[in-house]
């Protein structure tokens, strides 16, 4: 929102449309580990309350892990794929070179500070 907020202020109808494609598509990247961090929460959570507490660690190891490695092989995949996630969203042309330099600066920044 406050990315479509500030473009829409300074740039034109190519920027804003590029901001909101490349939006969506993030958004959609977060609901789906969103999603993986939910399970895992469920099977910590299983094994917390059995008292399984070394169960409990295990299973938190493997996120962990399964986290790393998932935000590594992510954020590898996505910016070699940025083109045609561009093209599956019908991005207009005029909105192409804006939605390619967004979801780089997406993908490379939530990598940095996120781990994706």
């Amino acid at each position: 929102m406050a990315d479509l907020f500030i473009i829409g202020q300074f740039n034109g109808v190519e920027s804003t449309t590029a901001v909101a494609i490349g939006s969506q598509v993030m958004h959609m990247l977060t609901v789906m580990i969103v999603g993986l961090a939910m399970g895992a929460t469920v099977m910590i959570g299983q094994a917390a309350g059995a008292a399984k507490k070394e169960c409990a660690l295990q299973i938190i190891g493997n996120t962990v892990t399964l986290f790393m490695g998932l935000s590594l092989i992510l954020t590898a995949g996505l910016l070699l794929a940025v083109g045609p996630i561009v093209q599956m969203m019908a991005t207009p042309g005029q909105a192409v070179a804006g939605t390619v330099s967004y979801l780089i600066n997406l993908f490379y920044w939530h990598s940095v500070h996120y781990g994706l």
